[in-house]
């Protein structure tokens, strides 16, 4: 089970079939909010009447390289990503260069792709931030859906969060009670066990006595199963 916050990202292409393999792979990411745009006259349209948090569309609507959009894109503030057939026709000198818009070429990396869209979405959708005191006294600053789940120890708490170094997730021990630190966060996170506090954006999946969050298998308690389902059938429904 994927869920996410909601993103709406909108694709455009010169046809459906053009964005299928696109759409399938939010999908398998956890975006549930997505737009199709056939032609950039229908992707303009819907720019200037929906808000969006994203958009993903191939470098040649038609015969021609979308310069229209790209430049209401960046009038608008939005992230885009710009899928390009082939290395050579980003090459084309009137191609838009903007730190809001980037360019990949087919075939897509999925890893890729999937970091790229995260990244945009962060930016396009700020998000409440708690401060942490490091290892050498210094304040960290993390946005909350950075923050895969929390575990607790006694007096310690282990935030364990989507940023990456080294090959592997950081993760932050911190002198502080889980009950203290659940004060600074929201809804989005539910207690499943005395010892832990999960991200529900994160969750992957579930069973009996275990929940799933990317390549950790965390346990799932008696006492907090039934508010845990209610949680994730409510957002089940209100993404589908």
């Amino acid at each position: 089970m994927h869920l996410y916050l909601s993103s709406k990202i909108l694709l455009v292409a010169n046809n459906a079939s053009d964005i299928t393999d696109i759409k399938e792979t939010l999908t398998d990411f956890g975006y549930k909010d997505i737009l199709l745009a056939i032609g950039e006259h229908e992707a303009l349209a819907i720019l200037s009447n929906t808000k969006l948090s994203l958009i993903i569309t191939s470098l040649f609507l038609g015969e021609r390289i979308c310069l229209n959009l790209l430049k209401t894109i960046i009038d608008s503030g939005l992230p885009a990503i710009v899928i390009a057939s082939s290395y050579e026709s980003l090459n084309y000198p009137s191609i838009i260069d903007n730190e809001r818009i980037a360019y990949l070429v087919n075939p897509i990396h999925k890893l890729t792709f999937k970091t790229l869209v995260r990244l945009f979405l962060s930016k396009s959708n700020p998000d409440k931030s708690i401060f942490i005191t490091g290892n050498h006294n210094e304040q960290i600053s993390l946005n909350l859906n950075e923050i895969l789940f929390l575990e607790a120890e006694r007096n310690y708490c282990t935030i364990y969060t989507s940023r990456w170094l080294n090959s592997s997730y950081l993760r932050f021990t911190i002198k502080v009670s889980l009950v203290k630190l659940t004060e600074k966060l929201d809804s989005r996170f539910v207690r499943v066990h005395h010892s832990y506090i999960v991200n529900l954006n994160y969750v992957k999946s579930f069973s009996s006595n275990h929940i799933h969050i990317d390549n950790y298998t965390l346990p799932l308690s008696r006492t907090y199963k039934k508010k845990l389902y209610s949680l994730l059938n409510s957002l089940q429904s209100k993404h589908s």
